[in-house]
């Protein structure tokens, strides 16, 4: 299933319009038809994972757990407790990006230097 290696990590899962998440048409298809599979979600996972960014990088965080919040109900368990825990991850890493956003505020501590592949 080299499929489910590839694609998983190339398509673009959602896209933002304002403040509405589009979800691409195939995501849910390939949850649907695979979700008990670890590769497939594994590899979701790595996509979900792999942006770019400068600054802080909260607004990417709480978007990607919005993103994951539409999965939490599926009729997969695999692919819900998947979205449960990608949204506890998410979650973290946001509040962790606000905190710091706020300590660079009060001059605790100066801006991050972030690159893509932190």
């Amino acid at each position: 299933m080299a499929m489910l290696s590839v694609l998983p990590r190339e398509l673009p899962l959602f896209d933002q319009v304002n403040s509405s998440l589009i979800v691409n048409d195939l995501l849910p298809v390939l949850l649907d038809k695979y979700g008990d599979e670890n590769v497939l979600l594994a590899n979701l996972s790595a996509n979900l994972h792999s942006f770019s960014f400068t600054g802080f990088a909260d607004d990417k965080y709480s978007t990607r757990r919005d993103f994951v919040k539409m999965f939490v109900g599926h009729p997969r368990a695999k692919v819900a407790a998947w979205a449960r825990s990608l949204v506890v991850e998410f979650g973290a890493l946001s509040a962790g990006e606000k905190e710091r956003e706020a300590e660079w505020q009060a001059g605790i501590i100066g801006a991050p230097a972030r690159f893509a592949d932190d």
